[in-house]
């Protein structure tokens, strides 16, 4: 009965059990108000029918009536007929005439009373067939929402199953005969959570709490171990305590948190290696604002290498880095240098003009190979002390000249950092000027803030190696591959461009291995990855795309184009190298909805190369 009015009650609200939780809680409380004024509203309006007997109507109907028959007898003279009839006799002090009339009188009153009586009973007998009829509506309707509820519920009692619906019967793998009456919470239950369901079920039973939210894990009837949550009341069953409730299974959902969170794990390891490259880069750049600080309290000319650390500090990308220190010593009125300059990377024996501001053509044609110890800006990088060069016709220091070179002076600065040069800085004064010592010490200064920026330039720039090439070959990796592969893939779909791809694979790698070891098989992809780098063009990407397969993305390239480098490719590496490959290519068409989709392709022509002998070029013919 309980059940059929915890049905009713949610059917009759349309619910649905959207909030189990707040039903169960209130439920006890609102139960018998609710569902009679909601249910049985119509039964008890019965009673206000005006056409069922009224007492006090019945009672004004005899008295109106006795008083007629006793004015009909008193003007047809009946009571004459009755004295005649009767004589003088009396009973109980009373003329029997008048006895004969108070039981006429009394007689109708009983058939009155009787006839109400029976309407009532009649009425009473609608009543209980209308109430049966809602009785079986309302189990109808629990039965239905039971039955389609895409939760499990349940009613527990004395530690078992009183009331299971299939779907709760479904999630442990049981039928509802199975459970119902012979299983019990503990039965479902993994042994090491039952304590805390036990406790939550103990407290709603005793009515220390009204309602409960947890979850746990369970055991199936094959013994899997699923994760359910809980949403329960307390009620009552049959005069006593008991707990009412829904159960949700959430193992894909616990399941599906804990791969996301072992991916995040594994993100979190691979962010701290960054981290911690980073970290170091945040240091350096915090010990270059320290410097910078103290070096302001000095004297007024620090607002040099205020302003310079300030252009350093806006980034640390080499394209942005360098032009912005340019122009920052460009607009220091104190320098008194012309607006013309540049900077010079110092790697090993050679110096790689990196910016410039100014410079004619032939300048930097002149000056692109250049090595440490030429000129006055290698002296600088091989001696690593500043020079100052007042007037570039009268120094024989400086040896590299141009047509059409005006005649200049100079101030070069070695750029350190950990007394290692690694750059030069060289900018242009009007000829036969002169620098005070005190400005050479600022310049100094300068020099080295510049080369610990070019230092944390270049861990910032191997960084990014490190996340977009492969550390053995040199070449881009897939993550770079992935950025380059939608950019030209999206070109060639918007433009109709062509667009080709050249995946490629050594033959018998492992044999190789095998024989000569891994350190002549790194090599021999290293090598690989060099000549597949010399025989493309600049704007085609070389990617190792992993073991020994290597993958060419060739934007702009026909697949007539593609077979021809693919080919080359082919007879270089075994001219070279002396180990052969096998190629397959594929090029986009408009069916190709997806970059992945042409790798793929272009995958399957290698399978077919493979398959076909080795050593040799397919493409993929669809």
């Amino acid at each position: 009965m309980i059940n059929i009015m915890v049905m009713q009650y949610l059917y009759s609200d349309n619910k649905l059990l959207k909030d189990p939780k707040s039903i169960f809680c209130k439920l006890c409380t609102r139960l018998n108000r609710d569902i009679l004024n909601a249910e049985y509203k119509p039964i008890a309006e019965m009673g206000k029918n005006p056409n069922i007997t009224n007492p006090v109507r019945d009672l004004l109907i005899i008295i109106v009536f006795g008083g007629l028959v006793y004015s009909v007898a008193v003007l047809t003279e009946a009571h004459e007929v009755i004295d005649t009839w009767v004589g003088d006799r009396r009973f109980a002090g009373l003329h029997l005439d008048e006895v004969f009339i108070l039981l006429i009188y009394c007689g109708f009153a009983f058939a009155v009373f009787g006839m109400r009586r029976w309407r009532e009973a009649s009425r009473e007998i609608v009543l209980r067939k209308q109430t049966e009829a809602y009785l079986q509506e309302s189990e109808s309707k629990f039965r239905n929402l039971s039955e389609r509820s895409v939760a499990g519920i349940y009613l527990i009692q004395d530690d078992k199953f009183r009331y299971v619906n299939p779907v709760l019967a479904r999630i442990f793998g049981y039928s509802v005969t199975e459970m119902k009456d012979i299983l019990g919470p503990e039965d479902v239950t993994l042994p090491v959570d039952w304590p805390l369901v036990r406790e939550n079920l103990r407290k709603r039973v005793s009515g220390e709490s009204d309602s409960a939210n947890y979850s746990f894990r369970g055991i199936k009837k094959n013994r899997d171990v699923i994760h359910v949550e809980v949403y329960g009341s307390r009620t009552q069953f049959l005069g006593r305590p008991a707990v009412i409730g829904t159960l949700l299974d959430i193992t894909d959902r616990i399941r599906a948190a804990e791969r996301l969170h072992h991916a995040l794990e594994e993100s979190q390891r691979r962010q701290n290696e960054i981290s911690a490259m980073l970290e170091t880069l945040k240091q350096r750049e915090e010990q270059l604002i320290r410097q910078s600080y103290d070096l302001a309290a000095r004297n007024a000319d620090i607002s040099i290498l205020y302003k310079v650390s300030s252009a350093i500090n806006r980034t640390i990308d080499m394209d942005e880095l360098f032009p912005n220190i340019l122009n920052t010593i460009f607009e220091i009125d104190l320098l008194k240098v012309e607006r013309k300059g540049g900077i010079f990377l110092v790697n090993g024996d050679k110096m790689t003009l990196i910016a410039h501001t100014g410079c004619q053509d032939n300048f930097t044609e002149n000056h692109r190979n250049m090595k440490v110890g030429m000129c006055l800006c290698g002296l600088v990088a091989e001696t690593g002390e500043i020079i100052i060069s007042e007037n570039s016709d009268n120094d024989c220091l400086h040896t590299l000249r141009y047509p059409g070179m005006a005649c200049h002076g100079h101030i070069i600065l070695p750029l350190k950092t950990a007394d290692t040069v690694v750059g030069v800085l060289f900018l242009y004064l009007p000829a036969n000027s002169r620098i005070d010592e005190k400005i050479m010490q600022t310049l100094i200064s300068v020099g080295n803030l510049i080369g610990i920026a070019i230092s944390n330039s270049l861990l910032y720039e191997d960084t990014k190696t490190l996340s977009l090439r492969d550390p053995l070959t040199k070449v881009a990796n897939r993550n770079l591959m992935n950025v380059e592969l939608e950019k030209n893939f999206a070109r060639a779909k918007r433009f109709e461009s062509p667009l080709s791809v050249i995946m490629l694979d050594l033959d018998n790698f492992k044999k190789f291995n095998d024989t000569y070891g891994h350190t002549a098989g790194d090599k021999l992809l290293v090598d690989t990855a060099a000549i597949l780098l010399k025989e493309v063009r600049e704007t085609d990407v070389v990617v190792r795309y992993g073991g020994e397969e290597f993958l060419v993305l060739l934007p702009e390239a026909e697949i007539g184009d593609a077979c021809e480098i693919a080919e080359r490719i082919r007879k270089s590496v075994e001219d070279t190298a002396g180990v052969t490959i096998s190629i397959g290519i594929a090029a986009y068409s408009s069916g190709i909805q997806k970059g992945r989709d042409l790798i793929k392709k272009a995958d399957e022509a290698l399978y077919h190369a493979k398959r076909n002998g080795k050593n040799r070029v397919e493409v993929y013919k669809g």
